[in-house]
């Protein structure tokens, strides 16, 4: 087996970290600036995605804030000591996704979404086969939206989800594992 190794490709909501970073802000907003509410709905009527960046601009959150899956962050750590080139791929706002990344104690470029494409599901399995092809990388993962992602990835690593979702991973990824709780 020549070359280097695969990339690996993090989702970050739910996997990288255990928070969902989209009600994080959506909370904060309720909490600090609720008359911002009404400009939220509006962002919703044009996608996700532009709900997501307006929440991002109005109430932006710390990364450092972050509940990190630590056995994930030292796994992750030893695949870059490895050779892994490691990549945040995120439908959380590309700025998040960029702090983020810079905020692990590993290399990592990050990539999120931005306004009118939500870097989720197809999209984000379309961009990363269009970065290393079909099976060119692994996939860290946490929810029914990866599937798309994982049936185009070489190996499957999965955080958190239940046996149902673990049954439905190996029915789309010939490679599953290892399993974070």
């Amino acid at each position: 087996m020549g070359g280097s190794p695969r990339p690996i490709a993090i989702d970050l909501d739910g996997s990288l970290t255990v928070a969902d970073t989209g009600w994080l802000m959506f909370r904060r907003m309720l909490l600090r600036r609720p008359w911002h509410l009404p400009g939220a709905a509006r962002s919703l009527l044009k996608g996700r995605a532009d709900l997501k960046h307006h929440l991002w601009r109005t109430v932006p959150i710390e990364v450092s804030t972050l509940p990190w899956r630590n056995d994930l962050v030292a796994w992750l750590s030893a695949r870059s000591q490895e050779g892994h080139a490691l990549h945040l791929v995120t439908g959380a706002p590309h700025p998040l996704a960029e702090l983020a990344a810079a905020a692990q104690p590993f290399p990592c470029t990050g990539h999120g979404s931005l306004p009118g494409h939500n870097l989720t599901s197809t999209r984000k399995a379309a961009h990363l086969v269009e970065a290393f092809g079909a099976r060119g990388f692994d996939y860290v993962g946490n929810a029914r939206a990866d599937l798309a992602v994982w049936a185009l990835a070489e190996r499957a690593i999965v955080c958190g989800g239940d046996r149902r979702l673990l049954r439905r991973v190996r029915a789309v990824c010939a490679r599953v594992g290892p399993l974070f709780p």
